[in-house]
């Protein structure tokens, strides 16, 4: 029986997937969350909470495999287990690997991940389903206003999703949109250290039980 469970962002099953294919031996018991959820908080949350609820009583650990996602996991409570969750502002700071390499590259970016593309939920799918619905004109006013505080448009290489077909497709939607594109190498570290059990306290927020998950505690690490 499973003493650890892993909570997850569906969008990242491959990602954990190869670093637990890393770690060989035994791996924690994983559950899969609707990638959809990550615009929704006050859902994901809800949701999070019912898992646990149903989590049997032998599950003592559960590591969160998300970001603080919009405050999405203020408010969650460890209960009789000990909670664990990366100190990363959202899923793409997790697969930039620390918020200094996120804040070095300046507030103007805008990130695109495989993880995001491979369930439709880049800027380049809101684009093409605005078009369907809406006509090229007006898509592309709704989408000039969702860039327009942004200089370029990056795409996260994770190692684990082909990043040339994105890399091609990100370019040209990014030059209608006059802006550049480019790629930045991403870091599993905190994937890799949120499973192996090295939950460095200024990298991971670790609630023990009984606790609550709150707000000042993500914000002295944001």
């Amino acid at each position: 029986m499973h003493s650890t469970v892993l909570i997850a962002c569906g969008t990242l099953w491959r990602v954990f997937g190869l670093v637990m294919k890393e770690m060989g031996g035994e791996a924690p018991a994983t559950l899969w969350l609707d990638p959809g959820l990550h615009v929704h908080p006050g859902r994901l949350r809800a949701e999070l909470e019912e898992y646990l609820d149903r989590l049997p009583d032998h599950c003592r650990t559960v590591l969160l495999g998300f970001g603080f996602c919009g405050n999405s996991m203020v408010g969650l409570e460890a209960k009789g287990r000990t909670l664990v969750l990366p100190a990363a502002s959202d899923c793409l700071s997790l697969l930039l690997g620390a918020e200094e390499k996120r804040e070095s590259m300046g507030s103007r970016v805008y990130y695109v991940a495989g993880s995001q593309n491979a369930y439709g939920l880049t800027i380049l799918h809101q684009h093409a389903h605005e078009k369907s619905r809406r006509g090229e004109a007006e898509a592309g006013k709704t989408i000039r206003a969702m860039l327009a505080n942004y200089q370029k448009i990056a795409v996260i290489d994770d190692g684990v999703y082909e990043w040339q077909p994105l890399m091609a497709d990100t370019a040209r939607f990014a030059e209608e949109f006059g802006l550049p594109a480019e790629r930045i190498t991403g870091d599993l570290s905190w994937f890799r250290d949120l499973v192996r059990g090295d939950w460095d306290r200024d990298r991971f927020l670790v609630i023990p039980p009984g606790k609550t998950i709150r707000l000042e505690d993500m914000l002295r690490r944001s």
